[in-house]
């Protein structure tokens, strides 16, 4: 999960339609600059989820943390990983551990 933490921030300097706007270009971005099979999803206004099929939890960070690297843009990203099965079995228990 990548969120952008300065998302509220950049509602009130810019505009609500601006910000979306950048989180929709940093999930262009995220994706272009992800070198493995991945699916790149926006799932709330701040929010992108990022699944990564053929890597476990110990390559994922490492090339989430890559592709953000690589992103040109002002919104402050922080990340989160989880893995299947080890924190759920399911999308929905897979998202759920992402929120705790």
């Amino acid at each position: 999960l990548i969120k952008i933490t300065n998302y509220q921030e950049l509602c009130q300097s810019k505009s609500v339609q601006e910000a979306s706007d950048l989180v929709q270009d940093v999930a262009v971005q995220l994706s272009a600059n992800l070198t493995v099979v991945h699916e790149c999803t926006r799932i709330s206004a701040d929010s992108i989820v990022i699944i990564l099929p053929m890597l476990d939890f110990f390559e994922a960070p490492d090339t989430v943390n890559a592709a953000t690297a690589m992103i040109s843009s002002e919104a402050q990203l922080s990340s989160k990983v989880t893995t299947y099965p080890d924190n759920g079995q399911t999308a929905l228990e897979l998202l759920q551990a992402l929120a705790d």
